[in-house]
């Protein structure tokens, strides 16, 4: 199911995000702990007005919530506020009479009127979910802890925890296939304590904890979060909207292969858009997800536990990648960066780049100049650089590589028989030139959050015949570009390249064409 997590103010608030996303959801979780003090007392009545099964959770801040002046301080680490707690339970009771389908309760409420409040809950027919947090890993007995809260199947456990590295996430994975064997084992009964476990909740929070949002379902949660609007109740929290539409979670399921995109940053990438539109166009049992990692290898060596049949791969892995594959093709031979990497008996390292580049740029050429002896600038020298020199050497341009270390440059440029220069040198060569360049290549992070002012040629003179590239695609238009557009050059961002490349991934992943 996807529970759309709701830390509005008032209730109103939290029903107009409810009525927005009802195509999206299953049930809704108010976070009271967000809520305004005066509204308390309406709580009551939020279920029937929601019309959804409705999860009351009031959140301690050293699990995640927030501090309210409805029930005042909650203490430090000495322990919660005893004033406190007896708030927060009345408040919970009052509202326990409106039909509430559950309500959530952290492991460690053992106060008095927290029992009662269990019991209350139990005695109206509101389910009681059993919660832990932990916002700095994953714990090594995450999975006995939850069966140890659900009871004897009495409560649902559940657990959200921040992974801080792909062995937290893939210790996250195991934690999903251990509780799977005790709920599925006998139906999850023991021979002499009876039930052990029917439900359970159990997501990652954080960028890298992120597939587990995704994927909570296929693998035996029986939901995931989600929020809308401008305020998210957890980290990692994302649109229900884009749950079902971008990562098409209603059909994934324990044997969905998945793909996805490796790097760090990466959760800001447009790629899952891209190939699960064609994962659901071509109706395969697929899904490409972003992995954020520390240490891409430890994803590699542990595909099996991941179900994982391809990655793309992107900034700082280009390089660092190569040595784990188990093969590579020529070109990544002859550019040194993988940003392709296939299962197959081992992996395979193959790089899109450069015929991702070179697709919309001859687009735009075709049928008035070709590549071929066109005078081309590429400005940097790193992974990416090197992809766009292989592709306009491999078509006969006549290429200068520019870069602020001038030795990078010259490195990169002779590699590729072509010309290095300094950035410095760069505006005064330009003025002495006859004929301008024909196509300029911005391939540094200049320009791209958080340098989203930069601009690595301040400079440079655009006489308006050029074509400006850039391969930052977000934002849309750089300094760069505005500049080379303002003196009238033909700007392409790097989205189209970003789409060239990732049809071709595609066909390498599926054997399909987007």
């Amino acid at each position: 199911m996807i529970c759309l997590s709701c830390p509005g103010s008032t209730i109103e608030a939290d029903l107009e995000l409810i009525k927005n996303n009802l195509d999206y959801i299953d049930m809704a979780e108010i976070r009271a702990d967000f809520l305004l003090p005066d509204q308390m007392p309406l709580l009551r009545d939020f279920p029937e007005q929601a019309g959804l099964p409705c999860i009351l959770t009031y959140r301690w801040p050293k699990d995640g919530g927030r501090e309210n002046e409805a029930v005042g301080a909650a203490g430090g680490p000495e322990g919660l506020n005893p004033s406190a707690i007896e708030s927060r339970c009345r408040i919970i009771h009052e509202a326990l009479s409106g039909g509430w389908a559950f309500i959530d309760l952290e492991e460690d409420a053992d106060a008095e009127c927290e029992l009662q409040l269990v019991k209350s809950a139990e005695a109206a027919g509101t389910r009681v979910i059993i919660s832990f947090h932990d916002f700095t890993g994953v714990p090594d007995n995450l999975a006995q802890r939850m069966i140890d809260n659900s009871r004897g199947d009495r409560f649902i456990p559940k657990a959200a925890v921040m992974p801080q590295s792909s062995n937290d996430l893939l210790k996250l994975v195991d934690v999903y296939k251990r509780l799977e064997e005790v709920k599925h084992t006998s139906q999850g009964y023991s021979c002499t304590n009876g039930p052990l476990l029917s439900d359970y909740i159990l997501v990652g929070m954080g960028p890298i904890g992120f597939p587990s949002r995704i994927m909570a379902g296929a693998w035996g949660s029986m939901l995931t979060f989600c929020s809308a609007g401008s305020v998210s109740a957890a980290p990692g929290h994302i649109r229900p909207r884009d749950l079902v539409e971008i990562y098409n979670y209603r059909h994934l399921n324990a044997g969905t292969k998945v793909f996805g995109i490796i790097g760090r940053p990466v959760m800001h990438t447009k790629s899952p858009e891209i190939h699960n539109a064609a994962i659901r166009k071509h109706g395969i049992d697929a899904v490409y997800l972003p992995f954020e990692t520390p240490d891409p290898e430890m994803l590699l060596e542990n595909a099996g536990k991941l179900n994982l049949h391809g990655l793309s791969v992107t900034i700082p892995y280009k390089q660092r990648v190569i040595s784990a594959a188990d093969s590579v093709d020529e070109s990544v031979d002859a550019i040194g960066a993988c940003n392709t990497l296939v299962f197959q008996n081992g992996w395979r390292g193959s790089n899109t780049d450069w015929l991702g580049f070179l697709a919309p740029l001859e687009k735009i050429l075709s049928g008035k100049t070709p590549v071929k002896g066109c005078s081309a600038l590429v400005i940097g020298a790193g992974g990416a650089a090197r992809a766009v020199v292989y592709a306009l050497a491999s078509r006969g341009a006549d290429v200068t590589v520019a870069n602020r270390t001038v030795e990078k440059a010259e490195a990169l440029a002779a590699d590729f028989g072509c010309r290095g220069t300094g950035l410095d040198a760069l505006t005064e060569e330009r003025r002495a030139e006859r004929s301008p360049y024909r196509i300029v290549v911005q391939t540094t992070s200049a320009g791209m959050e958080p340098d989203i002012d930069g601009n690595p040629v301040p400079g440079f003179d655009f006489r308006g015949v050029e074509i400006a590239y850039d391969l930052i695609y977000a934002p849309e238009k750089t300094v760069f570009l505005k500049q080379a557009e303002a003196a009238g050059c033909i700007v392409m961002n790097g989205f189209p390249m970003l789409k060239a490349q990732a049809d071709e991934q595609f066909r390498l992943f599926t054997g399909f064409t987007v």
